[in-house]
Order: structure tokens, then sequence, then C-alpha cells
């Protein structure tokens, strides 16, 4: 972690909204540039924020993050609950489709980015746990 304050991550986040967008729709080496920023940032300003909270606090997020993990699996199809034989005559639904439908909600619901938060509040609480045993 820097030594960087919430309040200067924040206003760097905000200063890289505004540099994104003002960049050219073709810029994609510069939108990565600042996307890779941008997820430093956030990492960094998580830290800091779960720094200043309890246990209790980040145990709750994380059974919550749990629970809103499993309400976008509750929202993918299934082919075993919509019929399976997918192609010509099979009369079911392409397994493609059920693939991409699943990956549309995961994007949809920013599955990945409630997968990181998961694993980081994981790491934090495993480290509180650590110092407190030692």
């Amino acid at each position: 972690m820097t030594g960087s304050t919430l309040e200067e991550i924040l206003a760097e986040l905000n200063d890289l909204q505004h540099r994104m967008s003002e960049l050219p729709d073709d810029a994609f080496a510069e939108r990565l540039v600042v996307q890779e920023r941008r997820r430093e940032l956030h990492a960094q300003a998580a830290e800091l924020r779960d720094a200043r909270r309890s246990p209790a606090e980040l145990h709750r997020e994380l059974r919550d993050l749990h629970r809103l993990r499993d309400e976008v699996f509750d929202r993918h199809l299934s082919i075993g609950n919509i019929g399976a034989g997918g192609g010509p005559g099979g009369g079911g639904v392409d397994v493609r489709y059920v693939n991409e439908f699943n990956r549309n909600i995961d994007q949809a619901e920013d599955l990945a980015k409630i997968n990181r938060r998961i694993q980081e509040l994981e790491v934090e609480l495993a480290r509180l746990q650590s110092s407190s045993d030692g």
C-alpha cells in the first residue's frame, strides 16, 4: 500500500474518470493504462477502508457478497432445467446459447468484481486472524 490517503486516492480516481472520458474512442492503449491504474487505486482504497473496519463488519460484507454471488448464480440458465438436445431437430436449447447467456449475466452483475472483493476480504480477515494469533 502506498502512503496515500483515501481522499488522495479518490481525487486521483476522479481525475482518471475525467481523463478516460476525454480519450478518443480509438485510444485503446491509453485506455488500458488508465483502467489498470484505476484497478490499482480501487484496491488501495479498499485496503484503506478495510483497515478502519472491525472484523465483524468485514464478515458482514463477506456474507452479503456471498449471498449476492449466489443470487447471480441463481439467475443462470441450466441445461437440466430448460431441456437438452440443441441443434437441428433436437428440440432443446443450444449449449452455446446457455453459456453465452450465463456469461452475459455474470458480466452484467459484475461477477468478477464480486469475486475479487470476496478474495480481498478473505485475505484481510486471514491477516487479522494471524496477527491476533501471534
